[in-house]
């Protein structure tokens, strides 16, 4: 049941179960500081984000699962890690630690000219369910799946995508499944 609840009864979040799971089963045991530390540096540049938004967007460019709901993530988590591969799970940590560099300048609208006016863009428009394909852009520039230019114009189109799909008077909802599948 404290699985579920804290102390005081109240349902966790589903990132505050992601912790504690990968807290649990993270190994080697003597780097469990290190992990935590780690993790703390995530709370603090993501002070004032809802982390489960994080988790929601960091886990859909990791694990592609039609129509994802927050709701889900812990259980889907634990299902993808349930063959205890620690390999996988320490990889999955290091990934979804690192995208919080990634995920505060998305939020904050920092970075060049394009990601600025383009994340302005989707921040005015409040639009937080594109943040799964703009966090999935943005790493395969840094690994250089994509070259600046390349990733440039992606940005740009998808920006130019929503402009004109929102100018026909249509719904960012019924383009989930898109989204999902985009990122």
């Amino acid at each position: 049941i404290f699985e579920i609840l804290n102390a005081r009864g109240v349902k966790l979040k589903q990132v505050e179960l992601l912790k504690n799971y990968l807290f649990k089963y993270l190994k080697p045991k003597a780097l469990l500081d290190t992990y935590k530390s780690k993790w703390a540096y995530l709370e603090q540049k993501l002070e004032g984000v809802d982390l489960d938004d994080y988790y929601l967007h960091m886990f859909r460019c990791w694990y592609y699962k039609n129509r994802l709901k927050k709701e889900q993530l812990f259980e889907i988590t634990k299902e993808q890690f349930k063959e205890n591969n620690q390999k996988e799970l320490s990889h999955f940590f290091d990934f979804f630690i690192d995208g919080a560099e990634y995920y505060y300048r998305i939020d904050s609208v920092k970075g060049d000219d394009v990601e600025k006016e383009v994340y302005e863009y989707f921040k005015l428009k409040r639009n937080k369910q594109v943040r799964s394909v703009l966090l999935a852009l943005k790493m395969k520039c840094e690994e250089k799946v994509l070259n600046t230019d390349s990733y440039h114009q992606y940005l740009i189109l998808l920006r130019n995508f929503w402009v004109t799909f929102n100018l026909d008077n249509g719904s960012s909802n019924r383009i989930d499944g898109d989204v999902y599948i985009l990122s």
